[in-house]
This record gives structure tokens, sequence and C-alpha cells, in this order.
């Protein structure tokens, strides 16, 4: 491990003994993996279970059959996903406008994202995520069966394609249960209400966060974890 990994580590009480005992695997795999060292400082703001909880999940993936191959994804032409006709019968079929605040390039561009964990016009094809204000909204601005269908889609997509996988896919959250994490008891805001006024009233997602009295992160929170 690193001098730099140690030292945080030693000053925040974290153990650094092998992630388990009697193998030759230590942290140093993890360390690698999530360049830790560069985001330390702002880690250890948020306590010791924050590490802890990056270091579990990494031992997860790093121990469990992951069900996804995105390397083999992102080779994928991601310019033939979602075609027009398709987009059409998507937005008639759950009544959303083709143009309501975002058009079929942008919604493709999320559905890409949401498939590979890569953006759509990224040459490297590597873990790339798009940052376009556009595609960080588009959480609030999808209705549950819009998503729905957009899902299906993409798993018709993979099978046109050979690949017999989820379409998306995380570890189990069980995992940091037991761990001291912010956020924890954070009250969301109400969906229904957020997407009446912004389809109602056309309301942005950053002036209806500030009319319902949250953040805009804690809408978008709001929007991906809603049932």
């Amino acid at each position: 491990m690193s001098e730099y990994l140690t030292s945080v580590c030693t000053r925040m009480g974290i153990s650094i003994q092998p992630v388990r005992l009697r193998t030759g695997r230590d942290k140093g795999p993890i360390e690698r993996s999530l360049r830790l060292a560069r985001f330390l400082p702002q880690i250890a703001q948020g306590g010791t279970d924050v590490l802890t909880a990056i270091c579990l999940l990494a031992e997860y993936l790093y121990e469990q059959a992951v069900p996804i191959d995105y390397a083999r994804r992102r080779t994928l032409n991601g310019n033939r996903l979602l075609p027009e006709v398709t987009w059409l019968m998507i937005c008639d079929e759950t009544g959303m406008h083709p143009e309501d605040h975002y058009r079929l390039p942008a919604v493709r561009r999320f559905l890409y994202q949401r498939m590979t964990g890569s953006d759509l016009y990224s040459p490297s094809r590597s873990l790339n995520l798009d940052s376009s204000s556009r595609s960080q909204a588009m959480p609030v601005i999808l209705t549950a069966p819009l998503l729905d269908a957009l899902d299906r889609h993409a798993a018709d997509y993979l099978t046109l394609h050979d690949i017999t996988e989820p379409v998306t896919w995380s570890p189990p959250l069980a995992l940091v249960d037991h761990l001291d994490l912010p956020g924890r008891g954070l009250i969301l805001p109400d969906t229904t209400e957020a997407a009446m006024l912004m389809q109602t009233r056309r309301m942005s997602p950053t002036a209806t966060a500030r009319a319902l009295g949250t953040s805009p992160e804690c809408l978008r929170l709001a929007f991906e974890t809603r049932q």
C-alpha cells in the first residue's frame, strides 16, 4: 500500500491489515482499482464508515462474478440504440410528448449510459459518464412507465446482439446496512407533486426543487429510487 493511504488510514483509525487473513491479497488491489489516494481527503470528511463501505463493495466486486460484461457492451454501436420509430411508439404508449424537455438524442445518450456505464460519445468506450446538465437531469423527467419501456427496449437490444444479461445491476446494499453513512434517514420529496409541477407548470427541475424546499440532488435521488 502507498505511504499516503497508510498514513491517512492510520489517522482515521481504519485497519490496514489484510482484508482476509492468510491470503496473499490485501487492500492493495482495492487501492489500485478505486484510486482512493486522490479522494481520501474528501472521503475522510464523511467519517470512517464511508471508506469502510467502499472497501466492502470493492471486495465484493473482486470476489463475486458480476452478471454484466460492460466491456463487451461498450463495443456495441450505440447510435443504433432506440431508433426514432421506436421512440415515437414508446412516447405514444406512455403519454410522453416526443419533445417534452428532451429530444431523442438526449434519451438515447441516457439509455446508453444506463446500459454501459459509459458515454455514448466517448471514443475510448471506457468508464466515462456523461456530465452534461441534460443527462444529469434525465431521471427527473422520466416517468416510471417511460423508464420501464426504455428498459424493455434495452433488453430487446441486448438480446438482438446475443447478450442475455440484466439491463442494470448493482451490488446488494445489505453489505453496508450496518454502517453509519451520510444520508441515512434522508426525507425525500414527493415525486408525484414534483412531476405535477414540472409537467403542468413547466417548471425546471431546479425551480421544482426550490418550490418543494429541497435541493436538485435530493429531487433527482427521489426520482431514481422511486418504486
